[in-house]
């Protein structure tokens, strides 16, 4: 059953769901899925990269143009990539062509769309009349309100994430003098909902326990300068900023604990969290918040430690507890690897996903 994705996020652009998409592309059978995106990018088999525009005023032009590309594909069902916008034009299709519509919910998404009475009303329209709706977590889908079945597709993960040049990787540790200290790692957007100044406030409370303990936090966003100026003299605290997809893994590597405790907001929320599986990649435990998807990307005193969101003296001792217990530390990475291999790499990723799809 040759299939349409249609997208606002896809590659070159950054983010979890980019990638998510860009990888069950890649792991589709050939020529049996087609990606339509208005993203810039090299063209190539397959992805069909349009100037398309999506808002009100220009609806009847763009769901004429995905309508020849359907006839002109061969296409017999459509994936819906973002609730709104794109929904409304797999909505409309299914009306008139008859092509079913299934719906890929991440979280932020469904919350955005229910922030106000006409969205809202359009969203339960959108997902009453779709065939099936993926959701990357329980959490996710515990906050989708329709009588549409409902399945988990998880994100997933490259196995070849974690081939590391050892040379490169002690060239990094010289670079930002991290040999011999004990290293906690955030990677994400740099916004308040990730909640980096909880952990700041752990790592300057320990720092005279531990002297050697560094927190390196990767990505940038509009709570950065705020953060670098809290901690202008705080020695223990490195902002890498952006780091490109092919140096990232060494910070995963380089890291003893991989830490994010994402707080839950009126309208976001963490669906899953990707990063948490990719340390696991690299057998590294995570410390995370005990709510969203986190709980499920993160499996308490098994992949990592999970805590009660803003409850200081649990992070703090769940940081002592993995620093000072080599042992412990150990088999949580090594559980956490061995559960990331077993149900989270794309390749089962996508294929359960196919089963859904054809059932």
């Amino acid at each position: 059953m040759k299939t349409l994705l249609i997208t606002l996020d896809f590659l070159p652009n950054r983010g979890g769901v980019s990638n998510y998409y860009y990888n069950i592309f890649k792991n589709f059978p050939d020529n049996e899925l087609v990606i339509l995106t208005n993203v810039k990018g090299e063209e190539s088999k397959n992805i069909i990269r349009k100037n398309l525009n999506f808002g009100i005023f220009h609806f009847f032009n763009t769901l004429k143009e995905i309508k020849n590309i359907i006839k002109q594909e061969k296409i017999e069902h459509i994936l819906v990539g973002n609730i709104l916008p794109i929904g409304k034009f797999a909505y409309f299709i299914k009306k008139s062509l008859k092509i079913n519509y299934c719906i890929f919910i991440h979280g932020l998404d469904i919350k955005l769309a229910q922030n106000k009475f006409f969205k809202k009303f359009l969203t339960k329209k959108i997902l009453d009349n779709a065939k099936t709706i993926f959701a990357n977590s329980e959490s996710t889908k515990s906050i989708i309100k329709t009588k549409t079945p409902i399945k988990i597709i998880y994100p997933g993960i490259n196995e070849n994430f974690n081939n590391i040049n050892q040379e490169k990787k002690l060239k990094i540790i010289k670079k930002y003098n991290l040999d011999g200290k004990k290293i906690i790692l955030t990677v994400g957007r740099v916004v308040k909902r990730k909640n980096h100044e909880f952990i700041i406030r752990a790592i300057s409370e320990l720092k005279n326990e531990f002297n050697n303990l560094i927190y390196l936090i990767v990505g940038t966003g509009n709570n950065l300068e705020y953060l670098k100026n809290l901690t202008k003299n705080n020695k223990n605290i490195i902002f890498l900023g952006e780091i490109n997809d092919d140096e990232l893994p060494y910070f995963y590597s380089i890291c003893d604990i991989f830490a994010m405790i994402s707080r839950e907001t009126k309208n976001d929320t963490e669906g899953f969290g990707i990063v948490y599986l990719e340390a696991a990649l690299f057998k590294k435990p995570a410390i995370a918040a005990n709510s969203g998807g986190a709980k499920e990307a993160v499996i308490d005193n098994e992949s990592g430690i999970l805590i009660n969101n803003e409850n200081l003296e649990e992070l703090k001792n769940a940081i002592k507890k993995l620093i000072t217990d080599e042992d412990f530390k150990n088999q949580l990475g090594e559980k956490a690897y061995k559960r990331v291999i077993e149900n989270f790499t794309w390749q089962k990723i996508t294929h359960k996903l196919i089963q859904e799809l054809n059932a």
